[in-house]
């Protein structure tokens, strides 16, 4: 579920997600703490958050954006001892549903071969233009 790799990071689709198109953006380098990666890792991943919601904007017609990092276990990390970002597209008129309210849990409809097949793509015209603006 790669879709895309840039000289500091890799962008999956999640495989447990939340919502369609839930991205998660892992640091090449396995650190617990945005403190201990460079500053060229840490703008890359700026600059791929950027290029991540506007794909989500663009493909799956996402009304709104979550970032988010939990660095700890006391944060919500469920990989404490590894950092990484997930990306999710929200939409209007989300409302939880009876099994997500009763089950706390998240029902979740779609082919995540096909979405990561649709937004390749998408990818690959913001791997371009990004190493094209870090030149």
């Amino acid at each position: 579920m790669v879709l895309g790799r840039f000289e500091h990071t890799i962008v999956v689709l999640n495989l447990f997600p939340i919502a369609k198109g839930q991205v998660l953006i892992l640091p090449k380098k396995h650190v617990d703490s945005l403190e201990f990666l460079t500053t060229a890792a840490r703008k890359e991943l700026i600059e791929i958050i950027t290029g991540v919601a506007e794909i989500l904007r663009k493909e799956v017609s996402a009304d709104g954006i979550n970032v988010g990092i939990n660095m700890g276990a006391a944060a919500g990390a469920s990989k404490p001892d590894h950092l990484h970002i997930q990306v999710l597209p929200r939409f209007k008129n989300e409302h939880p549903a009876y099994i997500e309210k009763l089950g706390q849990t998240t029902v979740v409809c779609w082919d995540l071969n096909r979405l990561c097949r649709a937004l390749r793509p998408a990818f690959d015209k913001f791997k371009e233009k990004y190493y094209g603006l870090c030149r």
